[in-house]
């Protein structure tokens, strides 16, 4: 849309609005309905995996990493990974390593930060 931005004002923008910078105003279409379309038919556990990797400060991670930092076996953490790629939202670029597109990786760090909000308020109404 803006080929004369150089790809660094872009690549800023973009940390600076995140996912809204690609909104299309069409309420069907925006990248988070559509990140949220596939979202939603994840068991609990690969949503969860797939929350905690939204977490991650580099470019993939290991099937023993994925599962040390969901607290569960391998081979667990091996389905949920391998249900991701079924559902596009991760890759397995190499044997046992999964990566994220930039923009699946905001979206799941999005939702783990919900999740943290919804457990705090939570308990903040049982305690108070």
């Amino acid at each position: 849309m803006r080929p004369g931005f150089p790809l660094a004002a872009l690549a800023g923008e973009f940390r600076s609005r995140g996912l809204d910078l690609l909104e299309t105003g069409d309420s069907a279409t925006t990248m988070r309905t559509v990140f949220f379309q596939s979202y939603q038919h994840l068991s609990d556990d690969t949503a969860r995996v797939f929350r905690l990797m939204g977490l991650l400060p580099g470019p993939d991670i290991s099937v023993l990493a994925a599962g040390s930092l969901a607290g569960v076996a391998a081979e667990k953490v091996y389905r949920a990974l391998a249900e991701l790629a079924r559902a596009h939202l991760a890759e397995e670029h190499l044997p046992g390593r999964f990566r994220f597109h930039d923009l699946l990786r905001a979206y799941a760090a999005v939702h783990r930060v919900l999740d943290h909000y919804l457990h705090t308020a939570v308990a903040a109404a049982v305690t108070g």
